[in-house]
């Protein structure tokens, strides 16, 4: 069969408890609740699909390696999921680029050995103890056909039991990646097997969704009111989506380097609060707003205990 290659991206997820690869090109905004296994959950609308996430989860911005924002689910100190949305890389991916629906389809449901995985996801064939459980097909959502892989790994924090689902739509990748962590291999299957029901309906919420002109608003401005809005109603990982899409968008505009600064700030996030303040003055550099800017960094500064800078 043929494979492509994809990218990946180092984050941290779980705070200290563990770290998770992954490649993600997601942006996530929340817009109704529903119910399901006795939790409430939230219903998210991102780039070509919508997915309901337990309204317990925590989500976390992060810049993907090309610069877009990517979004991670915390659902505790044990168990998260990343959801992986983008455009289909012609460069990475020139054949599946080039394909149509039904040899997409053919590729995700040809029989794959787990060396496939590798060269679809080359982090997996370098983490620490891998070992393959599950390797067969399923569906995203109702009826989209998907490959998954089920398998353990380890690192310096511990062990982790994960599961990745990856599939095509027409013009999109997904993978819904999600994964149990424990300070050994039997706790992380135990952290993965307990949360099994929720991740099941994660995956069967899942619905793509075509991206129509006029129903998403793409100009920095607006994207820059929703981090305003976000960030004035304490919801400033929302907010930090929002101000990046604008970045996105704008790359000079620098008063969204310096509210996104300020959203990191809010969080605890010192380091890309103060890269923010930076480049926000590089760019309003010879613009009265410069000030502001120069108090906010001041003021982070004061904060990190860094009384000399």
């Amino acid at each position: 069969m043929t494979v492509c290659a994809m990218q990946t991206n180092d984050v941290n997820w779980m705070g200290k408890a563990g770290a998770i690869r992954v490649c993600m090109t997601l942006t996530i905004l929340l817009c109704m609740v529903s119910t399901a296994h006795g939790q409430e959950m939230k219903t998210y609308d991102g780039d070509g699909y919508r997915i309901s996430i337990p309204r317990s989860w925590k989500h976390q911005p992060i810049q993907a390696p090309n610069g877009t924002v990517a979004t991670m689910f915390i659902g505790s100190n044990d168990f998260g999921c990343t959801l992986e949305s983008s455009l289909i890389n012609k460069t990475l991916m020139p054949t599946m680029a080039k394909a149509t629906p039904k040899q997409r389809r053919e590729f995700i449901m040809a029989d794959w050995k787990v060396q496939d995985w590798f060269t679809i996801f080359p982090n997996l064939a370098s983490t620490k103890d891998f070992q393959a459980h599950v390797n067969t097909k399923t569906t995203l959502g109702k009826d989209l056909p998907a490959s998954l892989l089920e398998y353990s790994w380890s690192n310096e924090q511990g062990y982790y039991r994960s599961r990745t689902i990856f599939t095509f739509t027409s013009e999109r990748q997904f993978s819904l990646v999600c994964s149990g962590l424990g300070s050994t291999a039997e706790k992380a299957r135990q952290s993965f097997a307990s949360n099994i029901g929720i991740l099941q309906k994660v995956q069967h919420s899942f619905s793509p969704r075509p991206v129509i002109a006029g129903q998403t608003d793409s100009t920095a401005t607006s994207w820059f009111q929703k981090g305003f809005t976000h960030s004035k109603n304490r919801e400033y990982h929302d907010a930090i989506v929002a101000y990046s899409k604008a970045i996105e968008i704008d790359p000079k505009n620098a008063v969204a380097y310096n509210n996104r600064g300020f959203a990191y700030r809010q969080i605890g996030q010192y380091k890309p609060a103060m890269d923010d303040y930076d480049k926000a003055i590089i760019l309003s550099e010879k613009t009265a707003g410069v000030s502001l800017v120069y108090v906010n960094r001041g003021s982070l500064h004061f904060i990190m205990g860094q009384y000399d800078r």
